[in-house]
């Protein structure tokens, strides 16, 4: 088997799905702070909202309640407290797609046995068989059909890897955004 065999597979989907949790925490607190209410009440509003899109989208309505409105409203420039919520929350937007991937595409078996390659210039050099076989999250056949997923090649452990790295620094940015940016600000 290669290096991508089903432990680091899976491994590598827990720590993804685990480092999201963790995001959705940092949300919600974030929620809390912007509601100024308990976070019994918070949890009642933040966990019927029912999709991490839809959670996000009511963080970032009511983080702007918070932070300063644009100077002037009808046209100034964004405060640059709010520009590094916007960009933050564009950052977490931009990896939501993997997430929803992993969240909701199938995971297969890939053997493909012993396979000849050619290495070299076009087709020069030597063949030489390459046995490979890993696990991968991708688009099923059913919603393939919809055709708007043909571009979209299979999650592989790699990209697993390299994505967690990703929204671990979501989670940094998250707790910098509460602790320096938002506590500034007390909800009216």
């Amino acid at each position: 088997m290669t290096s991508n065999s089903a432990d680091e597979f899976f491994t590598w989907l827990g720590k993804c799905i685990t480092a999201w949790a963790q995001v959705e925490e940092h949300l919600f607190e974030i929620c809390v702070h912007s509601l100024g209410a308990t976070k019994h009440r918070v949890a009642i509003v933040y966990y019927r909202t029912p999709t991490l899109d839809s959670r996000l989208q009511l963080t970032n309505e009511l983080v702007r309640t918070v932070l300063p409105a644009r100077d002037p409203p009808s046209g100034g420039h964004d405060h640059p407290d709010t520009k590094k919520w916007d960009d933050l929350r564009s950052q977490i937007i931009g990896l939501l797609p993997v997430r929803n991937r992993m969240a909701h595409h199938p995971v297969t078996y890939k053997d493909l046995g012993a396979m000849p390659m050619m290495f070299g210039s076009g087709h020069a050099g030597p063949v030489l068989p390459v046995i490979g076989s890993w696990y991968e999250s991708y688009v099923s056949e059913a919603e393939k059909l919809r055709g708007k997923h043909e571009d979209i090649k299979p999650l592989t452990a790699p990209d697993l890897s390299r994505h967690r790295g990703s929204v671990e620094i979501i989670i940094k940015q998250l707790d910098l955004f509460r602790a320096r940016v938002l506590s500034k600000y007390r909800p009216d």
